[in-house]
């Protein structure tokens, strides 16, 4: 099954470690407050970053997360449309704190000459 990956600051990264569930929506947003986690395809991660972290992209690192294990702990994955989006893309959105086991890989990202670049796992 195809990864799904999540934009993510180091800090909140440091703080999932700490407690073994990953919390955060986006950047700034609260599971809690948006209700479920925002989340992309490989081939979107870029458009994405370039939409939500251009302006501020220190601290950035991308997620590589298993669906099949998200599932086997309960949370449900749904591919809805986000109402910004052109063209009705749908992106994946995880209902529920994503636990560390779920994280196959945490890979390093920023902006280089104006392209979003997402390093090899860390």
């Amino acid at each position: 099954m195809e990864k799904i990956w999540h934009i993510a600051d180091d800090a909140d990264l440091a703080v999932a470690r700490e407690t073994g569930m990953y919390r955060m929506s986006t950047r700034g947003v609260t599971l809690e407050s948006a209700g479920f986690v925002h989340c992309s395809y490989d081939h979107q991660v870029e458009d994405v970053a370039k939409a939500l972290f251009a302006e501020d992209s220190d601290g950035l690192v991308v997620l590589v997360l298993d669906p099949d294990v998200l599932r086997s702990c309960g949370l449900t994955i749904r591919d809805e449309a986000e109402s910004s989006s052109a063209g009705g893309e749908v992106y994946p959105h995880v209902y529920g704190p994503i636990p560390m086991d779920a994280v196959v890989a945490v890979r390093p990202a920023g902006f280089v000459d104006g392209e979003f670049v997402v390093g090899p796992p860390a």
